[in-house]
């Protein structure tokens, strides 16, 4: 049975193909740069623009994201190699597969967080001269960004599984090496699954950790989490009720 390192990064530390975990790293970390230089702006600018500005674009975002994303990475795949004839590595094709996906995800985060920026604060920027490029860099994304990072965090996380599906390219990634792995030696499969499984559990948890202690260092002072607004109702609540409470003990 092939030891852990072989499921991580295949034959990289060989000289040989890179397989495994790190391409599912780098099919997620590329597409999310990709995601980001392209539904950044998008975002953005859904959110500036009145509605019947942003029809077209939007019916476009809706069917790349209304697209199953396996038959997304198939079809940029046929697009690409089939149709335009670019000798492309199937591991690029799937990051601008994902990376379109990506797109229309982080656009409407983005549209979201930045339609949550109190209109006061826009209004200010607005009297004080700023241009709209201005006021979506200096004004928008700085309390956006803040906002939205729970969002990111739970897509990212997505995307990372999500990468898998780039093996219908022909891309060995975790998943795919593991399918491989346990075709070659049946009597291992249940041990091949059980540490795909663990590796996809760690590498997700240890992100989220990460961004939870990111979130924490970026949170705008004064703003509570949507988990400490509940809790803060919650004891409001249970006030209430120890006052009525002892108001009826009164009489």
């Amino acid at each position: 049975m092939p030891d852990l390192t072989y499921f991580i990064c295949g034959r990289l530390l060989q000289g040989g193909q890179a397989m495994g975990l790190v391409l599912n790293l780098l099919l997620s970390g590329v597409a999310l740069v990709v995601g980001s230089l392209v539904g950044v702006p998008l975002g953005v600018f859904r959110a500036m623009t009145r509605p019947s500005l942003q029809a077209p674009l939007s019916l476009v975002l809706g069917v790349i994201r209304g697209t199953p994303l396996l038959l997304l990475v198939l079809w940029t795949y046929l697009l690409i190699q089939v149709v335009a004839r670019v000798p492309l590595a199937p591991i690029w094709i799937g990051c601008v597969g994902l990376g379109l996906y990506a797109a229309t995800h982080i656009s409407d985060i983005v549209r979201a967080g930045a339609r949550a920026v109190p209109r006061e604060q826009i209004r200010a920027a607005e009297a004080l001269g700023l241009t709209p490029l201005q006021i979506a860099a200096f004004v928008l994304m700085p309390v956006s960004l803040r906002l939205m990072l729970p969002a990111l965090t739970t897509f990212t996380s997505s995307l990372f599984k999500d990468s898998s599906v780039c093996y219908v390219i022909g891309v060995i990634e975790l998943m795919q090496l593991a399918v491989l792995e346990s075709s070659r030696n049946p009597r291992f499969l249940l041990e091949y699954y059980a540490l795909m499984a663990f590796i996809f559990l760690v590498v997700t948890l240890v992100g989220t950790r990460l961004a939870a202690r990111l979130e924490r260092r970026l949170r705008i002072p004064g703003i509570a989490s949507p988990l400490e607004t509940v809790r803060a109702s919650d004891r409001q609540t249970l006030a209430a009720a120890l006052a009525r409470a002892r108001q009826a003990d009164a009489r």
